[in-house]
């Protein structure tokens, strides 16, 4: 092997490495909203209720009568939700539900709350 390939070889397995090392997302970094929650009693969309779905990237898609999107960020112990829907925004935070948690209550800007249950 020549002096070029060895440092290749070599350049690629530290490269290998490195990313290895940083990359993929485990357990923990999962988002402690990921996945679908529906509001009001359980219902879902269209049937009187709402649909919370939060991907692992913290973006949000949130359907009532309208399809909305946002993200849900950490805000100093709470997250943050921050819903946009075209003629209207509208912000809330819910603190983390625990590992394995079926529901989460959201704290709304106005002072109201809705309880979010976990999609079956």
């Amino acid at each position: 092997m020549t002096l070029r390939g060895t440092v290749f070889t070599v350049a690629a397995a530290a490269l290998a490495a490195v990313l290895t090392a940083c990359g993929g997302s485990s357990a923990r970094d999962r988002h402690p909203f990921a996945g679908t929650w529906h509001g009001a009693g359980g219902a879902g969309s269209g049937i009187g209720g709402t649909t919370l779905t939060v991907a692992e990237d913290g973006k949000v898609a949130f359907t009532s009568t309208v399809k909305c999107t946002g993200t849900a960020a950490p805000a100093g112990g709470v997250y943050r939700f921050a819903i946009d829907c075209g003629i209207a925004k509208f912000t809330g935070t819910a603190p983390p539900p625990p590992k394995g948690a079926d529901s989460f209550v959201m704290t709304w800007s106005e002072g109201d709350s809705t309880v979010f249950r976990a999609a079956s």
